[in-house]
């Protein structure tokens, strides 16, 4: 319980001091206007270069890639901004394990991302003339948690090199690019060439995309293999993200990289 309230409050101040400077009217514009303008873009684009009956998968899609600004950029750059901030050398010798104090400052933004994704899914399939009555609303809910879940692990994955790299904003947007092409969301995955199509395969939200495609659909046919797939995921790069950042702890040390800049 002890362990549980120290990350609640860590969470929570943290959220806090990052919005605090916000009003309403202005936090829902930051979290909600940018990214649906954002993916109003990639539908309307999707739908000029396929010209496909239905819009409802490139809705899906994109909604999805919505989550990757915080669970890619703000997990990816947390490191970075304690270096920015002078903490960072407190952090890495601090008791608290590193990955749970990388989960706390993302916790709070992530379930706002959650609620960006679910609502940018809505305005999308209003906008693009989506009937939602008919969609099963709790398996896409799942959908959408299995994706955050892979995404977050793999932001957390990524996290951890910069300890040991000063060229983090170069390597999340190059991921972050890859994931926008790669995952399904806007190219079909069928017509990547086949070893693209082989990495797509193990990157988060692929099969979340899916699973969601399918549900949306009407199809419950290969769900469930899809949500299982993506939870695999984020079973294996949380495993990566604890083996690598004790890697890069030591190379930081013995390197002199945590004040690299």
């Amino acid at each position: 319980m002890r362990i549980l309230r120290y990350f609640w409050t860590q969470a929570w101040l943290n959220f806090k001091s990052l919005n605090a400077i916000f009003n309403p009217e202005e936090f829902i514009l930051l979290d909600l206007g940018y990214p649906i303008i954002s993916m109003t873009f990639y539908v309307l684009l999707a739908a000029y270069s396929f010209n496909p009956a239905s819009l409802t998968h490139w809705v899906v899609g994109n909604a999805f890639l919505l989550c990757i600004n915080v669970c890619i950029f703000t997990m990816g750059q947390s490191i970075n901004a304690e270096r920015a901030q002078g903490r960072l050398r407190t952090v890495v010798t601090a008791p608290t394990s590193d990955l749970q104090f990388l989960l706390a400052k993302g916790f709070f933004p992530i379930l706002m991302e959650f609620v960006t994704v679910l609502v940018g899914f809505v305005i999308g399939g209003w906008i693009f003339h989506i009937d939602l009555s008919q969609i099963a609303w709790v398996p896409l809910i799942g959908c959408i948690l299995a994706g955050m879940a892979s995404a977050t692990a793999f932001g957390l994955f990524l996290a951890t090199f910069s300890l040991v790299t000063d060229s983090m904003h170069f390597i999340l947007n190059f991921v972050a690019t890859g994931l926008f092409i790669l995952t399904g969301a806007n190219f079909p995955v069928t017509q990547l060439p086949l070893f693209w199509r082989g990495v797509s395969q193990v990157l988060p939200l692929t099969h979340s995309i899916q699973a969601a495609s399918q549900v949306t659909a009407g199809r419950t046919s290969g769900v469930l293999g899809n949500v299982l797939w993506e939870l695999g995921l984020t079973v294996v790069y949380f495993a990566l993200a604890t083996v690598a950042i004790k890697f890069c702890e030591r190379y930081a040390r013995k390197h002199a990289t945590l004040e690299m800049f």
